[in-house]
């Protein structure tokens, strides 16, 4: 019999007492299983519980979730009432209890919780998981998520968030059904979770702000859309643009360059400067103010979308202030700091910019500098003047440079520039040019000679930098050799979009896109008498263009007499092109003119335009 000890234990402990003999039995706590998306979205479909909810829409607030019972009354579930999977989620919600947002005592609840991974998807597994109206919401697996975007009409545009399966099936980029059913808002649940369509998609990481992201369409002008997509690209990285008809490409980091920002010479003759990032293309302060990480450009002729990173090389506040603390103690006394901003003293600012201006332009791009003229400076782009030449056989002429309004000799303009670093105009004042245009200009004109009896200096200009000339400056010419050189290059652009065939072809095929614009690009070339080289690479018909432009240029010779052709290659092509004069081209005669056996004299019987001749490099060297 048990003693009195044992007894007490178990009036006290009830079944769990130690018997005589039997110890008592542990025990064990049943693993807890971590559930994710993708073995959500395999698992079989569980039997919906008819008590509780969990009801997802979006407050003011953000993307909210409520446990609610039939009548919509918010209830804190108990784990012990429910099995499987939502026994689970009630377990969850009650250790995630910390995170709830409480209403009132009475109530809990009611404003909802804050949405968390796993409970969104215990949630859906448990069947419970619904939308603002109580339709339910299915897990749907992996997808992408993106911002598509829209042409509304001339200029404007959407751009909204969509999983991109949901374009595949239709879903319109516009959203013009979705305040009608209200079933096209898309709300994100989650850094990897978005309720869409009655569907929960797993998606790329939004990031630490997916809570702001918002599923209605925006409007805006076309002009501003890569501002936007550069925010929202920045803020949740896992989502991408799309575009109906383009195409999206990473291009190369872009340099974030520092720049100084001149906001004011106040009431009391304070120069406020604002150091900040800049990327050329985007409003001063855009990539700072809007933390940027990642820029979006947009080309509407090529139509693409190139997504770059943000490289910040050299950071502008410390470049900056490192510069000002150079100047000395005096800089100590007359330089002050408030929100971002450098304020300097009236006298010392004058004194400072004055002898570091040129290190200035060099290092910072420079903003709304137009207010320094009061310290009698001024940052302009100078303006480059050509005057052709007449009676020479070479496209040359006289250079000038308009800065400041004033017209200077390039001669005279550089050498000041580069013994003071600044030109002083004729009011005194000290100008400073944009280096990158001076050093644009140095490429363009090339020295030639000096005029006898006079300091302007002759330059030269390559034909193929007419182009570029044309951009960056303005044009004198006495006679019809600017207007030759024009039509060349205008209509070399053209030949891009000129999709005609490309005169006769080739005998027994067909030329393809590439090699059509390759024998344009020839017939144009020689028109013109021009040279050029085809750089295809190895297997894409440089011999079948070569050819067919031979044809065209047959046809359009007609009965003059342009001459016999001479093609030059490596031994080891001769019979290879042969082959294909006899396959694509029979109208011409083709000789070999190579070996010990080759005649000195070249067939005289025929027209000489349809007399091909093929030889090799150490055979021409031989002869000639």
């Amino acid at each position: 019999m048990p003693g009195p000890r044992a007894g007490r234990y178990a009036r006290t402990h009830g079944n769990d007492a130690p018997r005589r003999g039997r110890l008592p039995k542990a025990k064990v706590a049943e693993p807890e299983r971590f559930v994710t998306p993708a073995a959500v979205a395999a698992r079989p479909a569980v039997a919906r519980n008819p008590r509780i909810f969990l009801r997802a829409w979006k407050s003011d607030e953000g993307p909210r979730l409520a446990i609610v019972d039939q009548r919509g009354e918010p209830v804190s579930p108990d784990y012990r009432r429910f099995e499987g999977a939502l026994r689970e989620f009630a377990a969850e919600s009650s250790r995630a209890r910390s995170v709830f947002v409480w209403n009132s005592g009475e109530k809990p609840f009611a404003e909802g919780i804050e949405p968390t991974e796993r409970l969104v998807a215990l949630g859906c597994e448990a069947g419970i998981l619904v939308d603002e109206h109580y339709r339910p919401v299915a897990a749907a697996g992996s997808d992408r998520l993106v911002f598509a975007i829209a042409t509304l009409d001339v200029g404007r545009v959407s751009a909204r968030p969509l999983p991109l399966s949901a374009l595949e099936e239709g879903c319109p980029a516009t959203a013009a059904d979705a305040a009608a059913t209200g079933r096209d808002d898309l709300l994100a649940r989650g850094p990897r979770h978005v309720l869409f369509r009655g569907r929960l998609c797993e998606v790329g990481d939004l990031g630490p702000e997916w809570r702001a992201l918002d599923g209605e369409p925006a409007l805006l002008k076309s002009a501003d859309l890569p501002f936007l997509l550069s925010t929202l690209l920045s803020r949740f990285p896992g989502v991408e643009p799309w575009r109906e008809g383009y195409t999206i490409q990473r291009g190369r980091a872009r340099i974030v360059r520092p720049a100084l920002l001149f906001r004011e010479i106040d009431a009391y003759g304070y120069l406020h400067v604002r150091p900040f990032g800049y990327v050329e293309g985007f409003p001063p302060g855009f990539v700072e103010d809007g933390a940027l990480s990642r820029v979006v450009e947009i080309d509407e002729a090529e139509r693409t979308i190139t997504v770059s990173d943000l490289l910040f090389s050299r950071i502008a506040d410390e470049e900056f202030r490192l510069r000002v603390r150079q100047a000395g103690k005096r800089a100590q006394q007359a330089v002050f700091e408030d929100g971002g901003r450098l304020i300097f003293d009236p006298d010392f600012a004058g004194e400072f910019l004055s002898s570091t201006m040129r290190e200035l332009m060099a290092r910072f791009a420079l903003f709304e500098a137009d207010k320094l003229a009061r310290y009698r400076i001024v940052t302009t782009r100078p303006k480059l003047r050509f005057r052709f030449s007449a009676g020479i056989n070479y496209l040359g002429g006289e250079a000038q440079i308009e800065i400041g309004g004033e017209l200077r000799d390039f001669d005279d303009f550089l050498l000041e520039y580069e013994r003071d670093g600044y030109v002083t105009l004729a009011d005194g004042a000290r100008a400073y040019p944009e280096s990158r245009d001076i050093e644009r200009y140095r490429r363009l004109l090339t020295k030639v000679a000096k005029k006898a009896g006079k300091e302007k200096g002759r330059y030269a200009i390559s034909e193929f930098d007419l182009p570029a000339l044309e951009r960056e400056a303005v044009i004198e010419a006495p006679d019809e050799r600017w207007e030759r050189a024009q039509a060349f290059f205008h209509g070399f652009n053209a030949l891009a979009e000129d999709h005609t065939e490309a005169g006769p072809g080739i005998e027994g095929g067909e030329l393809r896109g590439y090699q059509r614009y390759g024998v344009r690009w020839i017939s144009w070339l020689a028109q013109h008498g021009r040279n050029g080289c085809l750089a295809d690479e190895m297997g894409l018909g440089k011999t079948i263009q070569t050819i067919a432009a031979l044809r065209l240029w047959r046809r359009e010779a007609g009965a003059r007499d342009e001459g016999p052709v001479l093609i030059v290659m490596p031994r080891s092509l001769l019979f290879n092109w042969q082959a294909e004069f006899a396959r694509h081209a029979p109208e011409f005669r083709v000789v070999l003119h190579h070996g010990t056996e080759r005649g000195d004299e070249l067939p005289e019987n025929g027209a000489a335009c349809s007399l091909v001749v093929l030889t090799s490099y150490a055979t021409l060297k031989e002869r000639l």
